[in-house]
This record gives structure tokens, sequence and C-alpha cells, in this order.
């Protein structure tokens, strides 16, 4: 048992369980390299360890594929001695059948050593989400952080340039299309489809409206809200939404509601119109996710700075955090619909939808120095997990991006 053992506060306390040094040093080095200041204990054995697992609190487990004994027995005494510590498996090529078994076996997530670049972003995500089933041991869903921060934000500046460009042909367009329609006799049959075009001008003023919120242009009116208040507001619009109810009566193909709030008061400095946004967008996924019927909970919770770090590029979130959990029993996700979920135009409603629902939703929590998770597979349903800076009760609300730590970008 090789261990190198920091108490600090600030560092990421990480069990590895690998067969040598040269194996696991590529790792960590991966890790440190998204900005996470380790302090790892590394084991060879699967017979070492759960005395390890009694040396201290870890923040995460990190499994070679290739380390003596496999890591499906290490899987099960993580679940026996330490049910609520997540654990990354990582094996020696890209392989589903691997991934699929780490998964149902308790594991975050899956990494090949042929993409260790994904490695840093998989563990912040797995830091991030406190997702527990009911026995305590981890949801065996594939964690998705976020997508790549340059791609978004190129992404976003596209979006703005097409918006404005946009903005500028149609003022032109509904211009000559109302004086067209006013010039002719109320009795021409061409006023209809001017009066047709008019309101494809319309829609495409709202979709500008929509790539304007995408590309984080539009200024937020930010104050100091109780998060359990804002979801407690919004509860008649969900349910309206998801067209269920709270109480799981009636249509049994009915979605039905479920809040869990947090007995802590969870202020946090937002704009509340686009926190309803994040949550009617989420719950017309579910809605859609659902046709036969389901469960979508929402719940609230403290998370405190020792608590498991949040996620994202652009580091973690610093001090105490507010957690908002969204967990539905639907279709769930596939890994490859998981890899463009919050892209720009993505979608698999095919005949309705833009595509713009979850991206609008990142750019949100990003925006408000937030970070997004994902897990989900096929058929398990899917959980998101935002956090949010914890602000001060009764303060002010904070500049945007003023709470990013470094390398966080606005």
């Amino acid at each position: 048992m090789l261990c190198s053992i920091d108490n600090g506060d600030v560092v990421v306390r990480l069990l590895v369980l690998a067969g040598s040094e040269e194996d696991a040093e590529p790792l960590l080095k991966e890790i440190e390299r998204a900005g996470l200041e380790l302090a790892s204990c590394r084991v060879e054995t699967i017979e070492t360890l759960p005395a390890a697992l009694q040396q201290g609190t870890w923040h995460l487990a990190l499994l070679d594929e290739g380390a003596p004994g496999g890591v499906d027995d290490a899987l099960r005494l993580l679940r026996a001695g330490a049910p609520a510590l997540p654990a990354v498996v990582v094996g020696a090529k890209p392989s589903e059948e691997a991934a699929v078994r780490a998964l149902r076996a308790g594991a975050q997530d899956y990494v090949s050593r042929q993409h260790l670049e994904r490695l840093g972003s998989v563990v912040r995500c797995a830091l991030c989400t406190d997702e527990t089933g009911p026995d305590g041991a981890p949801c065996a869903g594939r964690a998705r952080c976020e997508p790549n921060t340059h791609k978004m934000e190129a992404l976003a500046r596209l979006a703005h340039g097409v918006a404005h460009d946009l903005n500028n042909l149609l003022t032109i367009i509904k211009g000559y299309s109302a004086m067209a329609h006013d010039a002719l006799p109320e009795y021409h049959h061409a006023r209809r489809d001017m009066a047709e075009v008019m309101m494809a001008a319309d829609r495409a003023t709202a979709l500008s409206r929509q790539l304007t919120l995408l590309a984080s242009r539009q200024p937020l009116a930010r104050r100091v809200w109780d998060l359990n208040e804002l979801v407690l507001g919004a509860h008649k619009m969900l349910c309206e939404l998801v067209g269920g109810g709270e109480d799981g009566a009636g249509d049994e193909r009915a979605i039905h509601l479920e809040l869990d709030l947090s007995p802590d008061t969870l202020p946090v400095a937002v704009d509340a119109a686009q926190l309803r946004r994040v949550l009617a967008s989420l719950a017309r996924n579910t809605r859609d996710a659902m046709p036969d019927g389901g469960q979508l909970a929402i719940r609230t919770r403290r998370r405190r700075p020792d608590d498991r770090l949040g996620c994202g590029g652009s580091g973690v979130i610093p001090g105490e955090r507010a957690q908002l959990v969204v967990r539905d029993t639907g279709a769930g996700m596939s890994a490859d619909v998981l890899e463009h979920l919050f892209e720009p135009y993505y979608t698999t409603k095919r005949g309705h939808g833009l595509g713009l629902g979850l991206a609008v939703v990142y750019g949100i929590v990003r925006r408000h120095d937030g970070c997004i998770a994902v897990q989900s597979l096929p058929g398990l349903g899917t959980t998101i997990s935002i956090c949010l800076p914890r602000a001060q009760e009764g303060g002010q609300a904070p500049p945007p991006g003023s709470l990013r730590t470094e390398g966080g970008r606005s």
C-alpha cells in the first residue's frame, strides 16, 4: 500500500487500485491536468482495499481494470465497505460491454486508456453527483458533466452573430409585410397570405430570442432567492407541463411529481425567470421520455465545502453550494446521445423540437456560475444535477462571473 495523504481541505482524496506506479501515474497526471489537486493512496490488490478504505475519508475510488483481482470484485468490496463512494473504472481499450458491466456493478463511469483526455471531466462529474440508490450504493449511471467548453463558446458566438443578422432581416420582412397587408383591400385573397408571412416572421423572432439567450447576451436580473421557494413557486407550472400530479392518483399513464426539498434555507443569487425556464425545459424533456407515465422527482440539498467537489471544466465551485436534482424514471439515454446532449440543434425528437432546450439550460447554469452533470442509461431513467453557489442570506447578488474560480469563463 503506497500512500501520500494531505490532510488539507482543498485536495481531492483519491483511492487508486492499480498494479504498479507506472499504471497509476498517467491517470493521476490526467486528473491533475484538469485542475484538481490530489492526495492519493495506491493499493496494488483488492485484498488490501478494505484496509485502505478504513484509513481515511475518500472522495473517489479510481480502479484500473488491469489490477490483480479485477474491478468486479473491487466494486463489490466498495459497495459493501463504502456504498456512497463514487468509483471510476479505467480500462485498457474502449469496450461497451466492459463499460456496461462496470456501470451495472456500481461504477460512476468507465474510461479507456485510449481516451484518457476524458478522465478529468469524468472525475469532476463523479465528484459533483451525489446520487445513491435505495441500498445506498452509487447509481449505475454514466456520468456526463458538460460539453467541451471551447466548442460551446464558439457555438455561442456563432449563435449571437446569426441572431443579430436574423433580427436585421426580420425587421425588414415584418415592416414590408405589414405595409403590404394594410395596403390590400379587406376582400383581397393575398391578405391571408401576408398574414401568414407576418406570423412566420413572429415565430422567427421568437427563435432569434432563443439564440440570443443561448449566446449569453441577455442581461440577468439577479437577486437572492431561496431555491426551495423557487421550486415550490414553479410546482403548478411543472404539474401542468408533465400532465400529472403530486399525489400519484388518477391515470396510470400520468407522470407523478414528487418534491423533496431541503430543510435548510438555500439562498442563491439567480434570475428567477431563467431558473423557471431551466425547470420547464427539464420537465418537458421528462414528459417526452415517459409517454407511458412514470415519476419525476425534484430534490434540493445543501452541499458544504467538504462534500464532493463541483464539476465542470471551469473549476470547482468554491464554498457552499445549493444542489438541484431532477430525476425521472423514463427511457434513459445511450452514451451516443449523452455525448451531444447539450449541443445546440441536437435532438432525438423526430418531427418536433429544435434541439435548443438543453443547450439553453447549459448556458443559463454556466451564466449563474454553476455546473451541471447528467447520469443516464437506456431503460434506467435520467438524473440531472445542478450545483449553484450558495449566497449569503439577505445579501446582494454578486456580479456575473465573480464566483468563478481561476480559469472560468463568463
